[in-house]
């Protein structure tokens, strides 16, 4: 909302862009690859990132830091994702092998997660790769498969709607 735009790293880190286009670093405890950061109205946080190896950092309010939350009891794998609020919950992409799972939580902090949906990204001989995206607004938030469809979830409704890719294309 104030013209601030973040973007994850590698080696642990957040870049933080201010207004007047200056930039600086936010850095963790560890070095591993940052996949997703996402702005967070929490007591606790104003921005989540999620990484490899299960990373999920938070920065707090006032501060040029991140720290670990505990992830309570999400499986090991890397988090490619995340998207969501306080009132609606929490939203991870998992990625284990060729499969990535979406997870909800309804607190961040030690999170009892509940598996959603599962989608291959297992590479295909006729195809090629599979690629994996995943967005969040305010209304709700939305995953793609290369393969398609195109997936979204309303936050007040609860309710999921598929879409087809243009043309039914990859």
């Amino acid at each position: 909302a104030d013209g601030q735009v973040a973007a994850a790293s590698r080696l642990g880190a957040v870049l933080l862009r201010a207004k007047d286009g200056r930039w600086r670093a936010l850095r963790s405890p560890g070095i591993d690859s940052l996949m997703c950061v996402t702005e967070a109205d929490l007591p606790d946080a104003e921005l989540l990132a999620v990484g490899e190896f299960g990373t999920l950092l938070r920065k707090p309010p006032g501060k040029n830091e991140l720290v670990p939350v505990p992830t309570g009891d999400l499986p090991p794998g890397s988090l490619v994702s995340i998207a969501g609020n306080a009132k609606a919950g929490w939203y991870v992409a998992l990625q284990t092998s060729t499969d990535v799972t979406l997870f909800h939580t309804a607190a961040i902090e030690s999170g009892k997660w509940t598996a959603l949906r599962k989608e291959s990204v297992a590479f295909d001989i006729w195809r090629g790769a599979n690629s994996f995206w995943m967005w969040g607004d305010k209304a709700g938030m939305g995953y793609a498969v290369s393969a398609g469809p195109i997936r979204r979830l309303d936050y007040g409704s609860g309710q999921w709607t598929d879409y087809a890719t243009p043309n039914k294309e990859r």
